[in-house]
C-alpha cells in the first residue's frame, strides 16, 4: 500500500529539463543568501544541532515527510525534488546561522511560493502542517527540545508570509472573475 503510493509519487516528481540549469539558477538566487564570515561558528544553531551532517541528515527526513503527507503531496507534482533538498539546506544553513540584514526574507519566500500561492491553493494552514513535519524530522533525529524550540522561533515569524500569499491569490483571483461569468455561474 504504502510503499506503492510512495513509488507512484516518485514517478510524478520531475526532473528538470535541464539540471544544469536549475543548479546554476538556485545558486544564483541563493548567492544573496551568503553567510556573513563573521559568525562564530560555534554559537550558530546550525552547529548547534549538528551542522552540515545533521541538516542534510534533517532535510532527506523532511521531505520524505511532506512527499508522505496527502494532504501536501500536490504541491511537489512536477518538481524535482532534489533541487528542493538542496535549496532547503542552503535555506537551514542561512535562517540558523545569521540572516544578512540586506535580505528580505519575507518577500523572497513570498516569491518563491508565488504560484504554489497562485496555481495550488498554498496557504498558512499548509505552513503549520510543514512546521509540523520540521519539527518531527528534528525530534526524529534526536535534536533536544529546546534547540527545536529555537528553530521554530527562526522559522514561524514566516508563517505571515503564507497567509498574505494565500490572500493575494484569492484576490487576484476575484478579479479574474468577470460580472458576465458571476451570471453564468448563478444560470448554473
Amino acid at each position: 500500500g504504502a510503499e506503492l503510493a510512495l513509488a507512484k509519487r516518485s514517478k510524478e516528481v520531475k526532473q528538470p529539463q535541464d539540471p544544469q540549469e536549475e543548479t546554476e539558477k538556485i545558486s544564483t538566487d541563493m548567492d544573496a543568501l551568503k553567510v556573513k564570515d563573521d559568525v562564530e561558528e560555534e554559537e550558530t544553531l546550525f552547529i548547534r544541532i549538528g551542522g552540515p551532517p545533521a541538516v542534510k541528515a534533517a532535510v532527506a527526513d523532511f521531505y520524505k515527510r511532506l512527499l508522505d503527507d496527502e494532504a501536501l503531496f500536490h504541491f511537489f507534482e512536477g518538481i524535482d525534488v532534489g533541487t528542493l533538498k538542496k535549496h532547503q539546506y542552503k535555506f537551514f544553513e542561512i535562517a540558523l546561522s545569521k540572516i544578512p540584514e540586506d535580505l528580505d526574507v519575507a518577500g523572497l519566500m513570498l516569491a518563491k511560493h508565488q504560484m504554489l500561492f497562485d496555481e495550488k491553493g498554498l496557504n498558512e494552514t499548509h505552513f503549520d502542517m510543514v512546521a509540523g513535519h520540521l519539527v518531527g524530522a528534528l525530534a526524529g533525529l534526536d535534536v533536544p527540545k529546546d534547540l527545536i524550540d529555537e528553530v521554530v522561533g527562526v522559522v514561524g515569524p514566516l508563517r505571515p508570509v503564507f497567509e498574505k500569499g494565500a490572500e493575494l491569490a484569492l484576490a487576484k483571483k476575484s478579479k479574474e472573475v468577470t460580472p458576465t461569468d458571476e451570471k453564468k455561474e448563478e444560470a448554473i
